[in-house]
């Protein structure tokens, strides 16, 4: 226990170089979609009871339809922005690595599974114990 306690990892490590074309900027990773429409969703928090909530948002947005420069589209489609934060920031971030996916997928490997349980399972685990031990392990760390 008290080797493992000494044990690091680095966090947010320095980036070597940059690129402004490759740059994380508004301007750089807005989606291609119509220029017309700018939608932002923000997501609020609450635990697994916002990540629902949320998710039963981009439901009705896959499911309205508009029309935009005389071509039907799912409103969905149109979203520019999501925000979020704790429970909500879930299925956003599902939704922006997996876009579609998040119908199909996020239910069950999220919305249904018993992630207290998951939780209480790896804070047990012995291989666990050196990363909670460190002054930097809090409980995002214990959520991934």
């Amino acid at each position: 226990m008290a080797v493992s306690a000494c044990a690091t990892r680095p966090y947010n490590a320095a980036l070597e170089t940059t690129s402004p074309v490759a740059a994380y900027t508004f301007a750089n990773r807005l989606p291609r979609n119509s220029p017309k429409l700018f939608v932002v969703l923000t997501f609020s928090g609450g635990g697994t009871r916002a990540a629902a909530f949320t998710l039963g948002v981009l439901e009705k947005l896959a499911a309205t339809k508009i029309i935009v420069a005389g071509e039907s589209r799912r409103l969905l489609d149109e979203v520019d922005v999501i925000t979020a934060v704790s429970g909500g920031s879930y299925t956003a971030a599902y939704f922006g690595l997996f876009e579609d996916r998040v119908f199909s997928d996020f239910p069950e490997r999220f919305l249904y599974r018993d992630v207290h349980a998951d939780m209480i399972t790896a804070l047990l685990s012995p291989t666990q114990l050196g990363k909670m031990a460190s002054s930097r392990f809090n409980r995002t760390d214990g959520a991934a």
